[in-house]
């Protein structure tokens, strides 16, 4: 029955309950690991033929392979919204994530899912956001996705970011000088104010720049420190038995 087997690491968080239970109305076996058993316990009952909770800190290695034995799938809920001491978010998110994701990929695991963050971004200005994305690569890396892969995806992801705020932006630019345009009284317009518009050559000019800066920012994402997250996970990942893929 190992084939319906699902861990759950962070299954008493907000999101983390609910992905408990819908996996148990799919007729899944749910391991709920946790901090605290006892929590999941006044969560979801006494443990049972379908769910069993175990007391896992995910900074344990012991803790998360026996968590993973024999499961057929996993789903990382885990998350952390303020540092205290030694619990950061690049601990969490990024260390914490990748073992998790590098040992999933070694006892082989047919599905992994990584729950992330909205808008998470290696490049945000934000520690958390940027720690999220951090992670993401690093679980991508030590599911054994090549670098090349990830650095594609980085260039395609960033180039069409930017692609879509220029044409966002030239969209807002157009509306906003026919709002001007029109609070004008005609009489008191110069000539030819009626006709001013954005022309076909300042949207290209726009759309070169989103190009070119998102191009930059894929660049700079991959030289300016995500290289290291790339081969931490393929570290990780070395023993790994074979490829499966990740989600």
């Amino acid at each position: 029955m190992s084939a319906r087997v699902v861990t759950v690491f962070g299954g008493t968080g907000f999101l983390g309950r609910r992905v408990v239970d819908r996996l148990r109305k799919h007729d899944f076996i749910v391991r709920v690991a946790s901090r605290h058993a006892n929590r999941s316990r006044e969560l979801f009952g006494p443990d049972g033929a379908q769910l069993q909770s175990l007391e896992v800190d995910i900074h344990d290695a012991h803790a998360v392979a026996d968590a993973l034995a024999g499961a057929y799938a996993a789903v990382n809920a885990v998350s952390l919204y303020v540092e205290r001491g030694g619990e950061t978010f690049h601990s969490m998110h990024v260390e914490a994530a990748s073992r998790l994701a590098a040992r999933a990929q070694r006892d082989g695991l047919e599905r992994l899912v990584q729950l992330s963050g909205i808008g998470a971004d290696p490049a945000s200005p934000s520690l958390y956001i940027r720690k999220r994305g951090e992670g993401e690569l690093a679980v991508r890396a030590a599911m054994g996705a090549h670098a090349s892969r990830i650095a594609r995806q980085l260039l395609t992801e960033t180039l069409l970011v930017c692609v879509v705020a220029g044409v966002i932006g030239v969209g807002l630019a157009h509306f906003g000088l026919r709002a001007v345009v029109n609070a004008v009284p005609e009489s008191a317009a110069p000539a030819g104010w009626t006709h001013v518009t954005v022309d076909w050559r300042s949207f290209a000019f726009a759309i070169s720049i989103a190009s070119i800066a998102g191009i930059a920012i894929g660049f700079w994402l991959l030289f300016g420190g995500s290289i290291a997250l790339f081969v931490g996970g393929l570290m990780l990942s070395r023993e790994r038995s074979g490829p499966r893929g990740y989600t």
